[in-house]
């Protein structure tokens, strides 16, 4: 039979025991639309509270925040 691959590297959490089903269960669009442009953005995807947390980590606050000039006040 084929061979087992190799994960590229562990997992840096436990592996929930039904991650499976959660791979295959579907997205609602607002969902869809959130992981489009958090890979659009190159920005950090998952709760907001993580993503702070990551932004903060990694100095990623270029791809949260708004795309362009500020707009002008009022």
């Amino acid at each position: 039979m084929g061979q087992k691959k190799k994960l590229l590297s562990e997992w840096p959490v436990d592996i929930p025991q039904n991650y499976i089903t959660i791979l295959n269960e579907s997205q609602i669009e607002k969902e869809e639309n959130a992981i489009e442009k958090s890979i659009q953005r190159d920005s950090p995807f998952g709760e907001s509270g993580w993503v702070g947390k990551i932004v903060k980590k990694f100095a990623l606050e270029s791809t949260i925040n708004p795309r362009g000039r500020p707009k002008k006040g009022d």
